[in-house]
């Protein structure tokens, strides 16, 4: 079981890493820092089920609160909402 979490706490950081290097706005610079820091928080991560609901909740709310469209819609993709 240990081994599927770290291939999902991988996948789930490198989509992450992978919406933080498409991040071209300055504005959005902070965003770009958050994804970074949860990539890396993520990979730490023994057991990952109980904050997985609760990241997609704290990153919903970023993307509703983003003022860049484009980035907006990166992070409704990586959540699997457009």
């Amino acid at each position: 079981m240990g081994t599927v979490h770290k291939t999902e706490n991988q996948e789930l950081a490198n989509r992450l890493t992978s919406a933080a290097d498409g991040i071209c706005n300055k504005a959005a610079s902070g965003l770009e820092q958050d994804l970074r820091i949860a990539a890396e928080l993520i990979l730490d991560i023994q057991k990952p089920t109980p904050i997985i609901p609760k990241l997609s909740s704290e990153l919903a709310k970023i993307a509703n609160a983003c003022p860049d469209a484009a980035t907006a819609l990166k992070l409704r993709r990586l959540l699997g909402e457009a």
